[in-house]
């Protein structure tokens, strides 16, 4: 189950990344790992350059435990929070604003619908 979780979520991702690339935003690292806590999906710039977006990713086909939106719980949001405060502080980029994104890719491979929640949560 890991193995297809991980596999779904890489699948997500990819599509996200390639939707934001489309909508001219600026890659910065995909997969930021720190330490124990864990990895935010994407950090992105916008495409003015002027704001740091720490995306969120859900992606999966059917909803048995409601909306993927919702899978974005409150705990995961303080995680990905610590793990943001670790890449500014590890960067320090200057000048900047700073959100979190969610992007949703909701259905299957060859049929699915993607959603961009800016200032997510």
């Amino acid at each position: 189950m890991e193995h297809n979780s991980r596999k779904k979520g890489d699948w997500g991702e990819t599509l996200a990344l390639d939707y934001l690339l489309k909508n001219n935003y600026h890659l910065l690292v995909k997969n930021y790992q720190y330490s124990k806590f864990g990895e935010i999906d994407i950090i992105m710039e916008t495409p003015d350059r002027k704001t740091i977006v720490f995306i969120e990713v859900k992606a999966g086909s059917s909803v048995p435990y409601g909306p993927l939106e919702y899978w974005i719980t409150p705990r995961k949001q303080k995680t990905i929070y610590k793990i943001a405060e670790a890449y500014i502080q590890n960067f320090q980029p200057e000048d900047k604003d700073f959100r979190f994104d969610a992007v949703i890719v909701q259905g299957s491979k060859n049929n699915y619908q993607i959603k961009h929640y800016k200032n997510g949560f």
